[in-house]
């Protein structure tokens, strides 16, 4: 008839163990439960015992990596959470900074391909425990970018051509030369004619005429792919001569001679000018025309 009384033992492993349906404290190992009920009219009393079976240990995260950590841009890396114990049922909450992804559900990989460096965070859960946040960084490298092409550049023979190129995320530098109008490329070697090819400037020494119309660029090399600049003509050219010549000539006043002269290696004659040194009790200085 009652009032009746409850007991649940072990006591310390119950949120309240003077009802009729407690609820447990978390569990973390297989536990034997005894239920004992008396009735506090007549004394009479009955009991009975409940094993509660805990399978696979504490809820944890065993490792959470990206592979690879470290791309450059259009690259993709791999996230995975590896996560042990619990009730073997687990629930991924994803976000990023910058925002750029976000997931909930079960799945523990997830392949990403971020535009710049970004931090990936996930909170676990098995439906009973909630573990605490756990972040990893994949790191984005910068592309290579020219900043300065080299200049197509004219020389005399045995003279000294320079070009230069300028980048930036990069590590290092190396020229290159085509000797077939851009179909093939050559890695430069310094040497007694080429010297700076691992640098920014490249010089060219003492050039000799078979390296005209050679092309020359720059290869810019750092942690991702390549980039070359454009390519840069080397014209070479003899040095210029001129010479003129006319024979002994009497004339009357008035008339007229010529001079014969001829220019050869000129790429431009800005001007021309011929000297007479002359008597001039004898010649009188008119003009020059007829100059072609």
């Amino acid at each position: 008839p009652g009032p009746l009384e409850f007991i649940w033992d072990p006591i310390d492993m119950l949120q309240d163990a003077t009802i009729l349906d407690p609820m447990t404290q978390n569990l973390e190992q297989t536990t034997l439960f005894t239920f004992l009920a008396t009735d506090n009219s007549s004394m009479c009393y009955d009991q009975d015992t409940i094993t509660i079976v805990v399978e696979g240990g504490p809820l944890e995260i065993l490792d959470f990596t990206s592979q690879p950590d470290t791309i450059c841009i259009g690259e993709s890396s791999v996230l995975n959470i590896d996560i042990v114990g619990g009730s073997g049922v687990y629930d991924t909450d994803w976000t990023s900074a910058p925002n750029s992804f976000n997931y909930q559900g079960e799945q523990t990989s997830h392949t990403v391909s971020p535009t710049e460096t970004t931090t990936y965070s996930v909170l676990v859960t098995d439906g009973f425990a909630n573990l605490p946040m756990v972040s990893l960084k994949v790191v984005v490298l910068p592309q290579i970018e020219v900043l300065e092409n080299p200049k197509d550049t004219l020389i005399e023979v045995n003279q000294t051509a320079v070009f230069k190129a300028e980048g930036s995320n990069l590590i290092s530098y190396q020229w290159q030369e085509s000797t077939d109008n851009a179909l093939s490329w050559t890695d430069l070697t310094d040497n007694l004619i080429y010297s700076g090819i691992n640098t920014n400037q490249l010089t060219i020494s003492n050039a000799n005429i078979d390296m005209n119309t050679n092309l020359y660029r720059c290869e810019m090399l750092g942690k991702c792919d390549p980039i070359v600049s454009d390519d840069a003509l080397l014209t070479i050219i003899s040095s210029p001569t001129f010479s003129g010549h006319m024979d002994d000539v009497e004339i009357c006043q008035n008339e007229s001679f010529s001079i014969n002269c001829s220019f050869e290696n000129f790429s431009k004659l800005d001007s021309f000018n011929i000297i007479y040194n002359y008597d001039p009790s004898f010649l009188e200085f008119l003009s020059i025309d007829n100059i072609h």
